[in-house]
């Protein structure tokens, strides 16, 4: 048996979204909490359109130094052709991320057992409410996980 590591694995599968299919993967961190819970939702990856791309939308991207990542699209460069991208548990904008650094986009979850899509309520409220509160969305966690002891785990 072959053990081989998770980016070397990523790798392979952004061959196979390339090719136009879509695949499944058990999000692993906590970038994206309150959305995913790390070790627990499945996210489903097909070949994104990169023009068609837009805020709020989940994509997976390779960083420059090799690392893959789901964030949110917080921002799009269009003259640049440029995106800036940002965690759902994050307060700080990562970018520019160049387009070709975008190897898919999330299409649908499996949030707690239950799949979630574009038009359901609960990814609405992340693409567009949870995005627009990342000013303040640092504060909002922080009082959450005093309040009532939430655990990203």
């Amino acid at each position: 048996m072959k053990i081989s590591n998770t980016q070397e694995y990523i790798g392979v599968l952004t061959d196979i979204i390339a090719c136009g299919n879509a695949v499944s993967v058990l999000a692993c961190g906590v970038s994206m909490y309150p959305f995913l819970r790390n070790r627990r939702d499945t996210i489903h990856i097909g070949k994104a359109d990169l023009s068609k791309l837009k805020r709020g939308d989940i994509v997976l991207f390779r960083r420059k130094n090799g690392q893959y990542v789901i964030h949110r699209i917080y921002s799009k460069d269009k003259k640049e052709n440029q995106f800036y991208l940002i965690g759902d548990f994050q307060s700080v904008k990562e970018g520019p991320v160049e387009a070709e650094q975008i190897k898919g986009i999330v299409v649908s979850a499996k949030r707690n057992e239950k799949l979630i899509q574009p038009g359901n309520i609960v990814w609405e409220f992340y693409e567009h409410i949870w995005l627009a509160l990342v000013p303040v969305r640092r504060f909002i966690i922080s009082a959450a996980v005093k309040m009532f002891g939430l655990s990203v785990e």
